[in-house]
């Protein structure tokens, strides 16, 4: 019998990843046929190693850029690739200016008004990166300390939604780095697999990268916005009115579900155990299933998990 288990595998997550290296229109992509036409659909990034980053080919590399080149070739689509920061990126399919953003991009309500998202290709736990030695491994830890975030990512609102934080606002993840690694901030938020892989490849920076607990449903009940700090559906923020486009990926993403291969793609970045990104447990699936019923999915929707994790999760 498939079921669901309760439980969230944040709090051993970081042991396994630190052992890790961690369009013209869209109409592009025939939205009716699905068949390939002249004008190639246009994809904005933000370059974000090991999620996605643009090869010397000007093909998507990485977890969600291997996953989506790998749908643009099932669905028979060309696409070209522009490179800008977190906000450019949001603007730039919010506008109408590119198709699709594909760079770990969080489902929020906010961005849900201004784009349309694909269902979750995977599930993002939560790390948080403190200067060493301090004690931070809930959101109530926050309180009192300064704490760094990419201007525009998910987690601004969230940090804006606890008292006591002294917000701090960043461009990008090199500066937002370089201030946690010179103790001019205490802590940071931001892709959590960025933090380990940064921390893989730039050993020089001093930080240190640990779980961020996933807050309680009676906390997510009182502070709505503590919502972001649990575990996050990742998916493609396409532009608004490519309802069909979204579609035809969500239909990869069904397959890519079932054949396991965003589980392919994450081990491939250097993650061990994968259960965390596939099976986020009943409490966080229940909560995206009555995010995104009668907003902007049907009534009956079914958040996708993978069920092979089921007796991992309940470990």
């Amino acid at each position: 019998m498939n079921f669901r288990t309760r439980a969230t595998a944040v709090t051993s997550l970081v042991v396994l990843l630190a052992t890790s290296a961690c369009a013209g229109n869209v109409g592009s992509a025939d939205t009716d046929t699905g068949q390939s036409s002249v004008e190639p659909v246009e994809v904005v990034i933000t370059s974000l190693p090991p999620y996605v980053t643009k090869g010397d080919d000007g093909q998507l590399e990485g977890i969600d850029g291997g996953l989506f080149d790998a749908a643009a070739e099932e669905l028979g689509f060309e696409y070209n690739v522009t490179v800008t920061d977190w906000n450019g990126m949001l603007a730039a399919v919010q506008s109408g200016r590119a198709d699709v953003a594909v760079s770990d991009v969080a489902w929020t309500p906010a961005r849900e008004e201004t784009g349309l998202f694909t269902d979750p290709a995977y599930y993002l736990p939560n790390l948080i990166g403190q200067t060493p030695g301090l004690d931070i491994h809930t959101v109530e830890d926050l309180v009192g300390h300064s704490v760094g975030a990419i201007n525009g990512q998910s987690y601004v609102d969230g940090l804006d939604g606890v008292d006591g934080v002294d917000l701090r606002l960043y461009p990008d993840s090199a500066a937002l780095l370089a201030d946690l690694s010179a103790n001019r901030i205490d802590a940071a938020i931001m892709d959590p697999l960025v933090m380990v892989y940064q921390k893989q490849v730039r050993p020089d920076l001093n930080y240190e990268v640990v779980p961020l607990a996933p807050p309680t449903m009676d906390q997510v009940s009182e502070h709505p916005k503590w919502a972001v700090f649990g575990t996050q559906m990742i998916g493609w923020y396409a532009k608004p009115g490519s309802e069909a486009f979204v579609d035809q990926l969500n239909g990869v993403i069904s397959e890519y579900w079932k054949q396991g291969k965003n589980a392919s793609r994450i081990k491939d970045a250097g993650v061990d155990q994968v259960a965390p990104f596939l099976n986020p447990g009943t409490d966080w699936l229940n909560v995206y299933e009555e995010q995104r019923q009668g907003l902007d999915r049907p009534g009956d929707w079914v958040a996708p998990y993978s069920e092979e994790f089921d007796d991992e999760m309940s470990r």
